[in-house]
């Protein structure tokens, strides 16, 4: 009862007699062309070529096609014309994916659509960059966003590599970019951003290769170790009779004391060339005072770098003290491509006032081509005084006898055996002293930083590590 058979739509038709081409490949595929070729399936002399949903007819068994997309995908099919209304059925597809055509100088390749076909993973090496956007699954390594996420709050993506288990000390991760065309520019420049955060940070290197010959020209940056939490923005110059180029960019990991890897997650972000600066000057660091009992003519300092690839002596520098009128001065000595200017001001700034202090730079020069390095902002602060502490007076011991003595007031307390000048005897603000003779003691009350915790919220067995201002539990 189980041998039940059943059949259904029985027809008869003629046998095909113009038989399906086979073996249909393509090859010499390039960023615009690519030939195609088959073997026929009888001895038929015209084909019908189906590519991408577009047919033409071939009179011979290979077909050149051009004006193709570059980094584009086609599939192709063909089919038999024995006679007039004798056509076969289709051959089995094939698909193939023309190559990219060399990038046009400039570029910037972001990663916010992902990893390009363009770009490609070195496949010998230990592992492949990753695309990221946030931050990396490790704390305390990588970057929190992208730079745009970071910079204007509009998140992308970033090209990263992971370090955590299974990976290894010495372990190594290579990707290689789009080849570039630069022969359109007068003064190529590699621009790209890195970020390089954790106490097992690597080493990031960059190769230029001439991508005609296939060989590399030369290292062009190079940098191992930790460089805080912060995206750096590398402008390199890029010395090469090559009009097409390519890089190479190469993570080799490291471990930390405690030889773990995971700390070493790195980043890049931002990658391309275009044409160098001629002009751009850059503001990078400044120096204003923070301490006690600042004066009303504290020096200002700031720091002017010579990015571009022509001297500079016409520029105006500029510092606004908690959003007040800015102190303008005009610069007329020369900076030299590469150079750096510490300039003080002549005009001074008034800090007597006790608490904190914006200060807003910025540079002026009417030919500059980058003006996002132009501004600079720091705080400084005139700590706050304490108020003399209060302290009983006139009392006596025996020789040889210890007393405590002790003060109040907002801050640490120092014991000075002096009201001037004096040796500094104890701290706290009850102490005790053993004098061999008549001896006065002088508080004072000191503003200090620091930090406070009673350990309540920890678990018994917790160990205890201090990073910054605040103790946290580490594992």
């Amino acid at each position: 009862y189980q041998g039940d058979l059943a059949i259904d739509l029985v027809e008869v038709n003629a046998c095909f007699n113009c038989l399906a081409p086979s073996g249909l490949t393509a090859s010499n595929v390039t960023g615009s062309s690519a030939d195609v070729s088959w073997t026929a399936g009888g001895t038929e002399t015209e084909w019908f070529l189906i590519v991408n949903g577009a047919g033409t007819t071939q009179t011979s068994t290979t077909a050149s096609l051009t004006g193709l997309m570059s980094n584009t995908a086609y599939t192709a099919q063909v089919h038999a014309v024995c006679a007039p209304g004798d056509t076969s059925a289709a051959s089995p597809a094939i698909t193939f994916n023309t190559l990219c055509n060399a990038a046009l100088a400039p570029t910037n390749e972001t990663f916010d659509a992902g990893f390009s076909n363009c770009w490609s993973q070195e496949t010998t090496d230990s592992l492949d960059w990753l695309v990221g956007s946030g931050g990396t699954p490790s704390g305390g390594t990588g970057p929190s966003d992208d730079f745009t996420g970071i910079t204007t709050g509009t998140s992308g993506n970033y090209m990263y590599i992971e370090t955590s288990v299974p990976v290894a000390h010495g372990d190594v991760a290579t990707m290689y970019s789009e080849v570039i065309d630069i022969s359109g520019l007068t003064n190529p420049e590699l621009r790209f951003l890195n970020h390089m955060y954790g106490s097992a940070m690597g080493t990031l290197e960059v190769d230029l290769w001439d991508a005609s010959t296939g060989t590399v020209v030369g290292n062009v940056f190079t940098h191992t170790g930790d460089r805080g939490n912060q995206w750096n923005e590398e402008l390199i110059m890029l010395s090469t009779t090559a009009t097409l180029v390519q890089f190479s960019i190469t993570a080799t990991l490291d471990s930390n004391v405690n030889g773990q890897t995971w700390p070493g997650d790195m980043a890049i972000d931002e990658f391309g060339v275009r044409e160098a600066a001629a002009n751009d000057l850059a503001l990078v660091a400044a120096a204003v005072a923070s301490g006690c009992d600042l004066t009303a003519t504290e020096p200002i300092e700031l720091w002017v770098v010579n990015q571009g690839l022509v001297a500079e002596s016409a520029f105006d520098l500029s510092y606004a003290v908690n959003g007040g009128t800015p102190v303008v001065e005009s610069i007329t000595s020369t900076v030299n491509p590469g150079d750096t200017l510490k300039y003080v001001f002549t005009a001074t700034a008034d800090m007597t006032a006790d608490g904190v202090y914006n200060l807003d730079f910025a540079c002026v020069l009417s030919t500059d081509n980058d003006l996002a390095d132009n501004a600079l902002s720091m705080m400084a602060e005139n700590y706050y005084t304490p108020m003399a502490p209060m302290s009983t007076m006139g009392d006596s011991i025996c020789f040889g006898d210890t007393a405590y003595i002790g003060a109040t007031g907002d801050g640490h307390i120092r014991w000075y055996d002096a009201a001037t000048a004096g040796n500094l005897v104890e701290e706290g603000d009850y102490v005790g002293v053993t004098p061999s003779t008549t001896t006065s003691y002088y508080a004072e009350a000191v503003a200090t930083e620091g930090y406070d915790d009673d350990f309540e919220s920890y678990t018994a067995g917790d160990l205890i590590a201090q990073s910054s201002n605040v103790w946290e539990a580490w594992t």
